[in-house]
């Protein structure tokens, strides 16, 4: 049968029901059970709010007990499974020590936003220099979210296909760094390679460097999380350290100085390479030391409920058309239980859409408008608008660590205030009439994007604690979502960004 109803020793702390036949064909329920589970994946998901971890389990006609004589029988299967985590080398809470905490920290510099931030850092010495000029951040803004319409779509189709028990996240960790060192040598030797006015070899790393950055919120940090809530804000600290490196190496560099900047790009890239090596070595000593045993769990953990939501998926599917097209596009289907965590994917996709979209691509005309140069030029302002913010984002996500925010209003209270920074620093990037050139503008500026980046670093690994402390065993699932959903949105306002911008670009 499918599910038989089969439970491990308490001491274990797992539950495994059912076995898969040989022939993938799904079959009835244990008539001993007289339950139909359905495990919550996808679009077939329902929340219990009455069990601990938000986590239920439902079946197609909402009945879960067809058998009263069974019932007591049954409600101990449920649950178990509902409050059951695989046990694992960093399952608890005690097993995450200083040392664990700094080697994630570590490994977070690598499948990680480090290069893409690293891009956008070199803007003001290169839109002196290359055919874009001022819509060169405008336009890496758009080559860095085209990996949303292009290569992390297969991602999700994979992922939603065969399940998240069936993908190594190790391989892809390795896969992630190399990438990362590649681009590091393409972007340092080539960078100057313009085709047309196109500069083709900084948006092709942008590209590729915003996949990683990507894969790291998609796929990274929630199986980091999985392993343990208490992990996300390490490696978020890690990748906000590395950019942190990057933005301490541009002031020293000063790619806003046009007379003199102590080196050009490819130094200044060559550089990450080292880290991204130092990066890989740490991930191969966490990985024969942890994850390697971790995978293995956590995979035999939830391989049961992957299998029997895929069966059902194929069923569902069976009678139409094109059944393997209507189960891709069944991948990006709207889950159920959205309603439970919508809040936190609003303010997600709200404040990257903010941070990462608008801020990022305006910051050029923001400071071109609060000015005093007679030229309305100052790419000196402009390197410490950017590379201050990334201390900023780090200085919040390391605080993020120390100081919670256990209260839903909370998020609000400071999104309130994030949101006044955001309207002040956007009017002044629109506003070129000289209403915002006085004495302090400039560094005015500065402080609002640090404020705004800083607010950003530290509400975002509280974001993806929360899910993963209300709903253990779907915080996957869920930050997955919560993480597509502000990409799609990102993609959304990158359009609207650049028309904006293609039009103050030419005022």
């Amino acid at each position: 049968s499918l599910l038989a109803g089969q439970t491990m020793e308490p001491e274990q702390q797992s539950v495994e029901i059912g076995n898969i036949n040989e022939d993938n064909s799904p079959d009835k329920i244990d008539d001993k059970q007289g339950i139909d589970v359905n495990y919550s994946m996808g679009d077939h998901n329902h929340i219990n709010k009455g069990s601990d971890d938000g986590v239920g389990v439902s079946s197609p006609n909402k009945k879960l007990i067809s058998d009263s004589n069974a019932s007591s029988t049954d409600d101990s299967v449920l649950s178990k499974t509902r409050s059951s985590t695989a046990i694992h080398a960093l399952s608890d809470e005690q097993s995450i020590t200083p040392k664990v905490s700094f080697l994630f920290v570590l490994f977070g510099l690598g499948p990680s936003w480090l290069l893409s931030d690293a891009m956008f850092i070199q803007i003001p010495y290169w839109q002196n220099r290359q055919p874009e000029g001022l819509t060169l951040a405008n336009k890496m803004t758009i080559s860095g979210i085209m990996p949303l319409v292009t290569v992390i779509p297969i991602y999700f189709i994979i992922v939603n296909n065969i399940g998240n028990d069936k993908l190594s996240f190790r391989k892809l960790s390795y896969v992630l760094i190399i990438i990362q060192i590649i681009s590091s040598f393409m972007i340092s030797l080539a960078w100057p390679l313009t085709i047309g006015n196109i500069s083709i070899i900084i948006h092709l790393v942008t590209f590729t460097s915003s996949f990683v950055g990507h894969m790291m919120l998609f796929a990274i940090v929630p199986w980091v999380t999985s392993i343990n809530h208490k992990l996300s804000a390490p490696i978020l600290t890690g990748t906000n350290l590395g950019t942190l490196c990057c933005a301490v190496t541009g002031l020293v560099q000063r790619p806003g100085d046009d007379d003199d900047p102590l080196f050009g790009p490819g130094i200044f890239y060559m550089l990450w390479i080292f880290m991204f090596l130092m990066c890989l070595g740490v991930f191969v000593y966490l990985d024969i030391k942890y994850l390697k045993d971790i995978e293995i769990a956590l995979q035999k953990h939830g391989r049961t409920k992957n299998q029997i939501n895929i069966l059902k998926r194929r069923d569902k599917y069976n009678n139409s058309n094109c059944p393997m097209f209507q189960m891709m596009l069944s991948s990006f289907s709207l889950p159920l239980w959205w309603k439970e965590i919508w809040k936190f994917a609003a303010l997600n996709a709200y404040i990257q859409l903010v941070t990462w979209v608008f801020i990022r691509s305006t910051i050029p005309f923001a400071v071109r408008n609060a000015s005093t140069d007679s030229q309305g030029d100052n790419t000196e302002t402009e390197q410490y608008a950017i590379e201050l913010s990334y201390m900023a984002v780090l200085l919040g996500s390391v605080l993020s660590i120390f100081v919670k925010m256990v209260k839903h209003k909370h998020f609000w209270y400071l999104i309130g205030v994030y949101s006044i920074f955001a309207l002040v620093f956007l009017i002044i990037a629109v506003d070129g009439g000289g209403l915002w050139v006085f004495w302090g503008s400039g560094p005015f500026v500065v402080i609002l994007v640090f404020c705004m980046r800083f607010i950003d670093g530290y509400m975002s690994p509280l974001i993806y604690e929360n899910i993963a402390i209300s709903y253990p065993n779907k915080a996957h699932e869920m930050n997955q979502w919560i993480s597509a959903t502000a990409a799609i949105v990102a993609f959304v306002g990158v359009w609207i960004t650049y028309l904006l911008v293609q039009y103050h670009a030419t005022d």
